[in-house]
């Protein structure tokens, strides 16, 4: 479990690095990737 948690680590760091996104930038994207997620679960549930 720790190499996937170190994989990970420095997988989100390379994007990071790639496309110059501060940590805080990072949080944000994650955020609204869940309300994209959750969103689509919701209408995919009402429909």
């Amino acid at each position: 479990m720790r190499t996937l948690i170190d994989w990970h680590k420095d997988s989100v760091a390379w994007w990071q690095n790639r496309f110059g996104i501060s940590d805080y930038g990072v949080m944000w994207l994650a955020f609204l990737e869940g309300l994209a997620i959750g969103a689509l679960g919701f209408w995919l549930l009402i429909r």
